[in-house]
């Protein structure tokens, strides 16, 4: 049974990396009608920050350094572009680590990052 959960696993998780790839290749279609909440910007105390890095773990580690070596070589004229697709389930830390990258841009390079939620509408034909 155990090895049934774990093929049910490999086969979610490689439709969901499939589809991910797919959903990038689409063009987007911004709907007007949808509005975002706002939410207060909060920048982390030095502190926060710190403990923040301390907390995260080795995958969102391993995310944070590339993106920002990416970032930090865009800065210095590199042409090359990153398209990354995070994914994952409620409670997996995906905005605990876009927070943490958008308070290292601030801190680091002195730019203000902004925040873009887009309603994507996927047309099946």
């Amino acid at each position: 049974m155990c090895q049934y959960r774990e093929r049910d696993q490999q086969l979610e998780n490689a439709f969901n990396q499939a589809h991910a790839f797919e959903i990038l290749e689409q063009p987007e279609i911004i709907n007007p009608e949808v509005e975002e909440e706002e939410l207060p910007e909060r920048e982390m105390s030095n502190d926060q920050f710190q403990r923040a890095q301390h907390a995260m773990n080795v995958d969102q580690r391993q995310l944070f350094i590339h993106i920002t070596e990416s970032i930090k070589n865009q800065l210095n004229g590199d042409i090359k572009r990153e398209k990354i697709f995070v994914t994952g389930g409620a409670g997996t830390g995906k905005t605990f680590l876009f927070n943490l990258l958008k308070n290292q841009v601030n801190r680091c390079y002195g730019k203000s990052v902004v925040k873009l939620v887009l309603s994507l509408e996927l047309q099946h034909g």
